[in-house]
């Protein structure tokens, strides 16, 4: 998360508003307020192999499936 270092200092000063903000973020991911692109769905058993071409990859995340 190229975010995260401004993230996880707001989860310490936060703490009780975290699972608030938790219900929104999914509730606006499910209702399709919000997306984000998904560059890859990887397996498991592929993700050492394959992970690095998709990790360099331009905007987006790589899912790794169980």
């Amino acid at each position: 998360i190229r975010d995260s270092f401004w993230l996880a200092e707001w989860m310490r000063q936060f703490r009780d508003r975290l699972g608030p903000a938790v219900l929104e973020a999914e509730k606006r991911f499910s209702d399709g307020r919000w997306s984000t692109d998904v560059t890859a769905v990887v397996p498991l058993d592929e993700a050492m192999a394959r992970l690095p071409a998709e990790l360099a990859k331009p905007n987006g995340k790589v899912f790794i499936r169980p």
